[in-house]
């Protein structure tokens, strides 16, 4: 399935949605902040150590986050941690992003990342977690595809246990 773009008579909220990229990889974090833009979304910071990233974490209310786990400073566990402990937007999902999510993926969980990307980033799997997590994405996309008022269970977010769902386990699940 194509990725889908927004357009000019696309869902204003979605226009502005906040997104933060925590990558020390420069060609990792390229790529990603290259296929966010292409959907459309414009309010991208990208910070390369969980120095950077507990600076900006007080700056703006972001709606959803990208995380690296194997960043040179830290961790992006730890960083989580953090984050979930110190932050008022706890709910705020944080998409684990590493080639090696398996060995991680008990780790990510218990520390409250809400879900996993695997690199390289594939243009479908980041559409399926952006789908997952940002409502305004999931209604707009709806409406291309469908035409309509999508149904009302499109803005409710998606349920959560012991602080994460992963929508990806939930793919391969079904």
């Amino acid at each position: 399935m194509a990725m889908k773009k927004l357009t000019e008579n696309s869902n204003p909220d979605q226009k502005t949605i906040r997104i933060l990229i925590i990558e020390d990889d420069p060609i990792s974090a390229a790529v990603l902040e290259s296929l966010l833009r292409e959907l459309g979304f414009i309010d991208i910071t990208m910070v390369t150590s969980s120095k950077e990233a507990i600076k900006v974490f007080f700056e703006k209310d972001f709606d959803i986050i990208f995380s690296d786990i194997n960043l040179a400073d830290s961790n992006g566990i730890d960083l989580t941690r953090h984050y979930r402990t110190v932050n008022p937007r706890k709910d705020t999902p944080i998409i684990c992003c590493s080639t090696a999510i398996e060995k991680h993926r008990r780790e990510c969980i218990e520390a409250g990342m809400s879900d996993f990307l695997d690199k390289p980033v594939a243009p479908d799997q980041l559409r399926r977690i952006l789908e997952c997590w940002l409502p305004s994405y999931r209604a707009e996309n709806f409406n291309r595809e469908g035409g309509g008022k999508p149904p009302q269970y499109l803005f409710i977010k998606p349920f959560r246990f012991s602080s994460t769902v992963n929508c990806t386990l939930n793919e391969k699940l079904k």
